[in-house]
Formats: structure tokens, C-alpha cells, sequence
């Protein structure tokens, strides 16, 4: 904050974009540790799971509108889809914090990837089971790759995935979380220029 404002008044141009760069890079290490926090907390059986009554829509409305000044600042449309708009809020007991973590996590790397288009995220509640995808326009991924998506530290070898940087472990920590905390699953469907598919789904009630 201080640094970006300047501490001895204003900063010109190029100082701006010296700031802006160190910004990015600290909230960039402050990302992977985290990650890395959880990840282990997670492998060594460490990381407690915090059940609680939640609503699905106010959870997903919040996850989008977190989003939504990243989809804005690249002209991308942002939406929501509800298979049964009547019956498909149900109320759920489940770790809140980490269901919200997986949607962005979701939703960051769909806007992250997609240039031009928009990002759908749609929810289906058959039964006891809810899965929730997120759908973008974006590069895609080719089929090869796919396998190696959810694994620790993968990063994709094109030229706007490195452009857009990341840790490598958005997608890990999120099948973790998935499997271990909200004892669901993910899964991905892609095709390269067309844009992808990322699914997460898991009970209503995942307190045991």
C-alpha cells in the first residue's frame, strides 16, 4: 500500500511499474505459502474441517463477485447457470472456507486463461450430490496434459500460461481439499482454442 502510494510523494511511471511488479511478486509468494501450508497440513492428516450449515447460493454468489472485477478488467463475461432455479439452493453442512477456496481457485484460473468470451459457472443438484463447473472460452488444454492438471507444481508449457504465472498448486490443493475436506471429486474436459470444463462435485452433507 505504502510502496504503490509512495512515502516521499508521487511516483512517476516508471517507479509506478517497479511497485506494481514487487507488489505482484510479494502477493505471489505470499500465494505459495499458503498453498504449501495447506498442502502439507493436508498430506500429514493436520488440517481440521469445519462443518457448518451453508448456503450454496450465497457461496457461489460470493465466489463470482470476487471474481468479477478480474472477468470485468478483461472485458469477459462472468454467469452463472442453474439446472432447476427452484430447487437447486439446497441448504448443505460443509467446510464453507474450503468450498469458497476451490470456486476461485476455479474460477481465477478460467479468467486467468480466457481472453475473449465468458466464463459460466453452473451448478446441479441430483439427490444428496451437488457439482458445480466451471466452464471458460480459453485456450484449452490438449488432451495429453490433462492427466498432469491436478498434480503438484504442473504448469503448462504455452505462452499465456506463463504469462499469467501462478504457483502450480491451484488445482492440487483443490483435488485435495476436494477428496480429503469436502469428500468429493474433480474432474476436467478441455479442447485446445475451444476452452474447458472443471468440475467439482460432492455431497450435501459432507460432515462424516
Amino acid at each position: 500500500g505504502l510502496l504503490l502510494q509512495g512515502v516521499s510523494g508521487a511516483l512517476n511511471e516508471k517507479q509506478q511499474d517497479s511497485m506494481q511488479r514487487i507488489n505482484r511478486a510479494g502477493n505471489h509468494l505470499l500465494g505459495l505459502i499458503s498453498d504449501v501450508i495447506d498442502i502439507s497440513k493436508i498430506e500429514a492428516g493436520r488440517i481440521d474441517a469445519y462443518p457448518e450449515q451453508v448456503s450454496l447460493k450465497e457461496v457461489v454468489e460470493d465466489a463470482v463477485e470476487s471474481i468479477r472485477p478480474l472477468a470485468d478488467a478483461k472485458g469477459l463475461k462472468l454467469e452463472v447457470s442453474i439446472d432447476d432455479p427452484e430447487d437447486s439452493w439446497p441448504e448443505m453442512t460443509t467446510d464453507r472456507k474450503r468450498l469458497m477456496q476451490c470456486l476461485l481457485n476455479y474460477l481465477s484460473n478460467a479468467v486467468k486463461f480466457t481472453e475473449q468470451g465468458m466464463v459460466t459457472l453452473t451448478v446441479s443438484v441430483n439427490g444428496d450430490r451437488v457439482e458445480i463447473s466451471v466452464t471458460d472460452t480459453g485456450i484449452g488444454i490438449s488432451e495429453k496434459d490433462l492427466p498432469r492438471l491436478f498434480e503438484a507444481f504442473e504448469r503448462l508449457d504455452t505462452h499465456l500460461r506463463i504469462k499469467a504465472g501462478g504457483t502450480g498448486l491451484g488445482l492440487y490443493l483443490t483435488k485435495k481439499i476436494a477428496y480429503e475436506i469436502l469428500h468429493g471429486s474433480v474432474s476436467v474436459e478441455s479442447r485446445i482454442n475451444e476452452g474447458s470444463t472443471f468440475r467439482l462435485e460432492f455431497p450435501v452433507n459432507s460432515e462424516n
